[in-house]
C-alpha cells in the first residue's frame, strides 16, 4: 500500500494519534506506565529476596543476575540458597561452583542435595557420590534428572537404581569415606 493510499484512508499513525481523544490516550499511557512499574518493582523485589525467585526467574529469565544469585548462595539462608542453586542449575551457570562444592559436606540434607544437583548440571565430578546418595531419597523428586547427570559424568548407566550406583562407586573408589545416610527419607 502506498503512502498516498494510506493517507487517503486516514490510517497513518499521525492521523490516528490526532483522532484519539484525551481519555483514550491517558488510558494507554497509564497502562504502559503501570506495566513498566510492575516490571521494575518485580525486579527489585527479586533482588531483595522478598519474592520466590524461581517464579520470577520464569518471568525474567536473566534476573536475578548471576552475581545476585551468588550473594544469595553465600548468605546461607536455607530456601534462598536452594532457590538460587535451582536457578543456577536451570541456567547451567558455573559461577557458584566453588561455593556448592563446599556445601556438599554440610549436615543440612537439602543444602547438599541442591548443591549436588547444581554441580551435576555443571558437569562437576565432585557431585557423583552425592547424586548417588540422593537417589535413595524421596525428597529429591528428580531421580531421572540425577541419573542423567550420573550417566553423563561417569559414562555408566544404572538408571535410578541406588544399590547398583552405590556398589559401582564403592568398587571404583575403595578409599571413599562417603556417608550414605541422611534424614531426607527413603524412596518408596
Amino acid at each position: 500500500m502506498s503512502a498516498r493510499d494510506r493517507a487517503s484512508r486516514g490510517n497513518s499513525f499521525g492521523e490516528i494519534w490526532q483522532r484519539m481523544d484525551k481519555d483514550q490516550l491517558a488510558k494507554i499511557l497509564a497502562g504502559l506506565l503501570a506495566g513498566i512499574l510492575l516490571v521494575v518493582a518485580a525486579a527489585s523485589v527479586v533482588e531483595s529476596n522478598d519474592m520466590p525467585m524461581v517464579f520470577c526467574n520464569h518471568l525474567f529469565p536473566f534476573y536475578p543476575s548471576s552475581r545476585a544469585l551468588v550473594r544469595n548462595v553465600e548468605s546461607g539462608r536455607g530456601n534462598i540458597v536452594h532457590d538460587s542453586l535451582d536457578i543456577l542449575t536451570q541456567r547451567k551457570d558455573p559461577i557458584a561452583v566453588f561455593h556448592a562444592i563446599d556445601m556438599l559436606d554440610t549436615k543440612d540434607d537439602y543444602t547438599w542435595l541442591n548443591a549436588a544437583i547444581y554441580l551435576g548440571a555443571c558437569g562437576r565430578q565432585e557431585a557423583v557420590p552425592y547424586l548417588i546418595k540422593a537417589l535413595q531419597h524421596r525428597a529429591s523428586g528428580s531421580d531421572d534428572e540425577e541419573a542423567g547427570y550420573l550417566t553423563a559424568l561417569t559414562s555408566q548407566n544404572f538408571g535410578t537404581d541406588f544399590a547398583k550406583w552405590k556398589s559401582w562407586w564403592e568398587k571404583t573408589h575403595p578409599d571413599s569415606q562417603m556417608d550414605w545416610n541422611s534424614n531426607l527419607g527413603q524412596s518408596p
